[in-house]
């Protein structure tokens, strides 16, 4: 065992990966049948893994979780990290790596909870299990807002000379926002899911203004419906 380990660090000194003075340190250690510390038997470890996977990986495709491990690798052998930091980094990515692949079981249900309730009036569902909770709740209040004008337009006091749409318009007219919001907040849910999975922002231009408007959009709708709810309860009490 020892000596195909021997081997196998030889060609790691001859193909110029990690320390060549530690190395030969370890082989002389080897050779002795001196044990080995644990910081280097991780330092071995990871150079044999490091060269065992570029060995089997091809140039057309790498898992960007086994590229990440790669650099941990590769600097833990030019001595940029120790190994503390090595292990500490490591088992942040396996958590990563763990919550990436959570969000991504979730992002179904997440996306049916910011449609399928949407259609009924409860938009912005989704956001909560992102976390984005502030903009569920907006979206929340705005949607709700909305179906209570929706119901409350045909009990407003209205005069013959009234410059008001007719009730039909009106509820037309809140139909189309509603719509508008859900479809908005469905697009924004779905895009911030691939941003938590992937760990990168939405870098185009026309998507990223898309999301800014919606949210200017979902948040004046709101003020806007709360004025009219205003208006109504005015007319109703005076």
């Amino acid at each position: 065992m020892s000596e195909d380990l021997i081997n196998k660090i030889l060609e790691l000194v001859k193909s110029g990966r990690g320390d060549a003075g530690r190395l030969n340190h370890i082989v002389e250690m080897l050779r002795r049948g001196s044990p080995l510390y644990s910081s280097d038997q991780k330092y071995i470890e990871a150079l044999l893994g490091d060269a065992k996977s570029n060995s089997d990986q091809t140039p057309k495709a790498v898992e960007p979780q086994n590229t990440e491990q790669s650099d941990l690798r590769e600097k833990l052998a030019r001595g940029e990290i120790t190994i503390e930091e090595y292990d500490i980094l490591t088992e942040l990515r396996k958590k990563r790596s763990s919550q990436r692949l959570s969000w991504r079981k979730n992002k179904t249900l997440s996306l049916i909870l910011s449609l399928a309730p949407g259609i009924v009036g409860l938009q912005g569902l989704g956001y909560f299990q992102l976390r984005k909770y502030r903009q569920g709740i907006e979206v929340l209040a705005v949607s709700i807002i909305a179906i209570v004008l929706f119901f409350a337009i045909p009990v407003m006091d209205r005069s013959d000379e009234s410059i008001l749409p007719s009730v039909a318009a009106l509820r037309s007219i809140l139909v189309v926002i509603w719509l508008s919001i859900l479809g908005w907040q469905f697009y924004d849910t779905k895009k911030l899911f691939e941003e938590a999975i992937t760990d990168r922002r939405d870098r185009s231009y026309k998507s990223r203004q898309l999301r800014s408007i919606g949210r200017k959009y979902c948040l004046a709708m709101g003020g806007l419906g709360i004025l009219a709810l205003l208006g109504i309860t005015y007319t109703r009490i005076f």
